[in-house]
């Protein structure tokens, strides 16, 4: 009822394609894949440096979009939700022969895509 003009909701939170624009640690042309707040199955997309990063060598356009949404879904049930200890933080428990190793033990139960 306002009579204003909207700008239409474009969705999609992961992306990969190649850098047209760039500063920093990215350079024009590099093949990357990020995520973004909204907007992601646009044409072009911006979005700050720390949520994007090369796609590995070996990898598709199709592989790096689709990597970021699953991995943090299943970092935040883990870590966040369910108490692991971050991984990059340093848990140490001694083995059988005395050596003190990492030890993370993950169940995974009724799992589904992200």
């Amino acid at each position: 009822s306002g009579g204003g003009i909207l700008d239409p909701f474009v969705p999609g939170i992961e992306f990969a394609g190649v850098v047209l624009e760039a500063n920093g640690d990215f350079t024009k042309g590099d093949r990357v894949f990020g995520f973004t707040r909204f907007g992601a199955y646009s044409d072009i997309v911006s979005t700050r440096p720390e949520f994007i990063r090369k796609i590995p060598n070996k990898w598709s356009f199709e592989q790096g979009a689709a990597f970021l949404v699953n991995a943090l879904t299943a970092w935040h049930g883990l870590v966040n939700v369910g108490g692991m200890p971050d991984l990059l933080s340093k848990h140490r428990k001694k083995n059988d022969n005395g050596n003190q190793k990492d030890i993370y033990v993950v169940v995974v139960h009724s799992a589904s895509g992200g």
